[in-house]
Order: C-alpha cells, then sequence, then structure tokens
C-alpha cells in the first residue's frame, strides 16, 4: 500500500548518520545496538490470497443458486401433470440468473475469472522464518551472555543473510541483527566496525520506523557504548573527541527513552542510559555530578521491580565502585564492590565472568588503599581457579 511504500521509502542525498557522528566528522575527519517482524511482502501475498478467496466464494455462490435451479427444475418436471412444458420457464429464469452472477463476478475479477487461479507462492518466506528468527537471535544473545563472541558473530553472519534475503536489507529486522552485530563487534574491541554496523542499522530505522522509537533509542544507546569502548582504547584527542560522541548519543538515546515509557524514573532502560551517561560523563571530568547521578541510578534500580538483589543493582553497584576508586573515595567503592560481589557471585556463580570482574575491581581498590599483600591474595586466588599463576597477572579489568 502507500502507506507502507511510505514509510519504508529510502533516503536519498547523503548517507544516514547520527548527529553524534556527524558532529565528529566535522570536527576530526571521517570516524569510523525487541521490533517486532513487519513483512514487506505480507501485502502483496494477502491481496492474492483475499483475490483467490473471493474467487472460490463466488463460483461456491454461483454454483449453489444454478443448483437450487436445477432442483427446482426436476422438481417441477416430474411433479406437474405436464413435466415437459413446466420446465421450460424455470430453465429459463435459472440462463438469466445465471448471466447476471456471471456479469457481477466478471466486473470484480475481470474476463478471466473463470480460468485457474494462479498459485500464490509457498516458498518459505519471512512468515515461515520468523519463528526460527527470533529463535536464532535468542541463540545469540544467550551466546553473548556467555561471552562466545567468536560463535555469537558466526550465527549472526548465517542470519543476516537470511533476513536479508526474506525481509530486504532496508528492512527493521536487518537493523535488529546489524544491532546485535554491532554489540558483539564491540566486545570483541572491533571499535570501528562496530561504530560503522550501528550507524547503518541507525539509518534503517529512521527510514522506516522513525527516529522517535524505542528501537533507534536502544540502537543509539548502544552507539554510545561503541564509542565510549573505542575512546578507552584510545589516547589524547581521539580519546577526548569520542568520549564526547558516546555523550551525545547516550544523551540523544536517554530523550527518547524519557518520552516512550511510562514513569521513566523508574523504566529500567532509562535507568541503563542514565548509568552509562554518568561513567561517561565522570571521565569527561565532571566527577563529583557524575557520582551524585550514579548513586541516585542505584537507589532508583533497588527500588524497581526486579527488586534490591537484581543484576541491574549488581551492575551499577560495580560501576559507582570504579567511580569512587577512581575519585580516592577508596571505603566506598569498596562498601559498592562488595555489595555487587555478594549479588553476582549468588545469582550467577563465582566463577561467571561479571562475578570474577567484580572481585578482581574489589582487590584492584585494597592495591590503592596500599594493602597490596591483600590484593595479590586475592588476584592469585582468582587466577589458580583458572589454572593460571601469579606470574600471569594483568591489567585490572574495566
Amino acid at each position: 500500500s502507500a502507506g507502507i511504500a511510505h514509510r519504508f521509502k529510502r533516503r536519498r542525498g547523503r548517507p544516514f548518520a547520527p548527529k553524534c557522528h556527524q558532529t565528529a566528522t566535522r570536527s576530526c575527519g571521517s570516524v569510523s545496538g525487541q521490533v517486532e517482524p513487519i513483512s514487506v511482502r505480507k501485502g502483496a501475498r494477502a491481496s492474492a490470497l483475499a483475490a483467490g478467496m473471493l474467487r472460490r466464494a463466488l463460483q461456491y455462490r454461483r454454483c449453489v443458486l444454478w443448483s437450487r435451479r436445477c432442483v427446482s427444475i426436476r422438481w417441477q418436471s416430474t411433479g406437474s401433470k405436464d413435466g415437459v412444458g413446466a420446465a421450460g420457464p424455470s430453465a429459463s429464469a435459472a440462463g438469466t440468473e445465471k448471466r447476471d452472477i456471471d456479469g457481477l463476478i466478471e466486473k470484480m475479477l475481470g474476463k478471466d475469472w473463470d480460468k485457474e487461479e494462479p498459485v500464490v507462492e509457498q516458498h518459505k518466506g519471512p512468515k515461515g522464518n520468523e519463528e526460527h528468527i527470533m529463535q536464532a537471535q535468542r541463540e545469540i544473545r544467550d551466546l553473548v551472555n556467555e561471552h562466545d563472541f567468536d560463535t555469537a558473530l558466526e550465527r549472526i553472519h548465517d542470519l543476516k543473510s537470511l533476513i536479508g534475503k526474506d525481509f530486504g536489507l532496508e528492512h527493521p529486522v536487518y537493523a535488529a541483527i546489524l544491532n546485535d552485530e554491532g554489540i558483539v563487534l564491540k566486545a570483541r574491541n572491533e571499535h570501528d566496525k562496530a561504530v560503522d554496523v550501528l550507524i547503518q542499522a541507525l539509518g534503517i530505522y529512521s527510514a522506516s520506523v522513525g527516529e522517535d522509537t524505542i528501537s533507534y533509542a536502544a540502537t543509539m544507546h548502544n552507539l554510545g557504548m561503541a564509542y565510549k569502548a573505542k575512546a578507552l582504547a584510545s589516547r589524547g584527542v581521539v580519546k577526548a573527541q569520542t568520549i564526547e560522541q558516546s555523550y551525545e548519543c547516550l544523551q540523544e538515546s536517554l530523550k527518547i527513552r524519557e518520552k516512550a515509557y511510562d514513569e521513566p524514573e523508574r523504566n529500567l532502560e532509562v535507568l541503563n542510559t542514565r548509568r552509562n551517561l554518568a561513567t561517561v560523563d565522570f571521565r569527561r571530568g565532571n566527577k563529583e555530578a557524575a557520582i551524585d547521578e550514579l548513586s541516585s541510578v542505584v537507589l532508583a534500580v533497588r527500588m524497581s521491580k526486579r527488586g534490591p538483589r537484581s543484576l541491574d543493582v549488581a551492575t551499577a553497584l560495580n560501576d559507582l565502585g570504579y567511580l569512587q576508586k577512581e575519585a580516592g573515595n577508596f571505603q566506598s567503592a569498596i562498601d559498592a564492590y562488595e555489595e555487587a560481589f555478594s549479588i553476582r557471585k549468588d545469582a550467577l556463580g563465582p566463577d561467571n565472568p561479571s562475578t570474577v570482574t567484580t572481585e578482581w575491581n574489589l582487590a584492584a581498590v585494597h592495591g590503592a588503599m596500599g594493602n597490596v599483600e591483600k590484593q595479590q591474595s586475592m588476584s592469585a586466588s582468582i587466577l589458580e581457579r583458572f589454572g593460571y599463576s601469579a606470574e600471569d597477572l594483568v591489567e585490572e579489568p574495566k
């Protein structure tokens, strides 16, 4: 339909780029994240099926009317004294009614309405693949949670070809798998590739569903996180510029989410963006304001529907512990890290990567306080659980 065509129109002119990326491009040159599937073929297939159903219904109606007239003819033929003569007027009326019905059908379906109807292609299209795609996306997210990024990326590449074939490269479903790919690429420290893929996903969302949607906001959030990861791996001017890009993307995502959700002060997606925005603002130099904001986020997450011992609380506390440590507030950092470690250990187990990261960060705080022996003891205990020795000590995970 014209409406669907308008929604999925292709943007012309320069390629899509979010505001945060455009700003960076002007200042430093070229700088390289639950949409429900909407089948663009659905309208065409539905129209063909509807036409077939109408054709069969009218054919059936004509047959019923004609059979009723034939029954009347037979009844009059056998019931009258001169049966042959009685059948004549009924047959004539039946012929007139048949021509009228044929004319009506011809006006609605064309002159070739009584020919064999075209076969609607029944290949395994979007409708047949929707469940498979959703199941594959769930498996990808499970692999990401398990930190198996290599396998997740392989599944994503297989799924991209399937979605591109069934839905097209400008469809929101394709943007969703690009968002997943960007998350995995960021986790693999392929920051520039992650940024490029997420910008491509934003362009598709912008042209198809609009820039005020939850899907667009989620991908913008993930783009901000990709810029943050790139900044942490960079130095000097590049680090400062990408931190600004991250801050602008997260701010834009937050604005959209606050408008999209009811009670945004309690919504976990909004709080997640606020949490990450605070950590980025800390790196921009606004340390006290960032710690205050993150402390209020921790309190709000505790009061959310998931409860005070949820993994969302542990994530916020882990971030707060890092900010407190970097600001020199060591005891506050220890308190935050110990609670985060307790929650993650109970929920995920002691050897989960998230649990180990918090435990390692806690050991680093003791070292920063001057208690080197306790840091080394805790670090050695972690390494031994995974078959390493004290000589294999690496930099503190962030």
